[in-house]
């Protein structure tokens, strides 16, 4: 049986409206209901994007894992609170895939070939935390494309692809299962001055292999210094 799928049913004035007022914490039945259509719209040009993302993958690394997601509805309303300039309608990450690969080469020749194929979907923006991590420490290449497929309702949604490598991803992974361990969302920014600490070190530690270098850490954890690395790690 055919998908059915959710299309958008609201002007993007609407959604904007919405998006506001669930930034203000203001928000009544009618406008979670706009969000929520808004929401569901985007899973037809993930899974679009999705495939053409697979089909590239698997050229570069035939045990690639490939995934999407939709933004819990919570986690919408979280972002608008925390970001109270953002528009609901111009939100980039509702709808995502992921691509997790064997290693750093690997994730750089599936962002190019990426880059060259042609597409109806085109590129919007991209973001290289490999070159520029987050303070954080995350590591990963952006890519969001705005889906202007067969689908004419869908026209102009936008999806991110994220690619990491299984370094990345297994870091990715420990920092949000630490952070449900100690009641605190670290990949959105919620702080804990010794986790935060630890995933920086962690993953410059990773890293290192990219930079000759390691952090060596005082006696009391306090200052930390760097020094020149010995041996090679894991290519991050």
């Amino acid at each position: 049986m055919p998908t059915t799928w959710i299309e958008p049913r609201f002007s993007r004035g609407a959604v904007s409206r919405a998006g506001a007022a669930l930034a203000k914490e203001a928000a009544d039945d009618g406008a979670r209901e706009v969000m929520e259509n808004w929401r569901a719209a985007h899973a037809y040009p993930m899974h679009a994007i999705l495939m053409f993302v697979r089909q590239r993958a698997l050229r570069v690394d035939s045990n690639a894992t490939t995934a999407q997601r939709l933004k819990r509805a919570s986690s919408v309303e979280l972002k608008l609170q925390r970001f109270p300039k953002m528009k609901l309608d111009r939100m980039q990450d509702i709808g995502g895939c992921r691509v997790i690969v064997k290693s750093l080469q690997a994730a750089r020749r599936l962002r190019a070939d990426i880059e060259r194929s042609r597409t109806k979907n085109y590129i919007h923006s991209q973001k290289d935390y490999v070159a520029h991590p987050k303070e954080s420490g995350y590591r990963g290449f952006h890519i969001i494309f705005r889906y202007k497929g067969t689908k004419a309702a869908h026209s102009g949604l936008f999806v991110e692809i994220q690619i990491r490598t299984r370094a990345q991803h297994a870091w990715a992974t420990a920092v949000e299962v630490v952070g449900m361990f100690i009641g605190r969302s670290l990949k959105t920014g919620e702080s804990h001055p010794e986790w935060d600490r630890f995933f920086q070190l962690a993953a410059f530690e990773f890293s290192a292999p990219l930079t000759n270098l390691w952090v060596v850490l005082s006696p009391d954890n306090t200052t930390s210094e760097t020094r020149e690395r010995s041996a090679p790690g894991v290519t991050f």
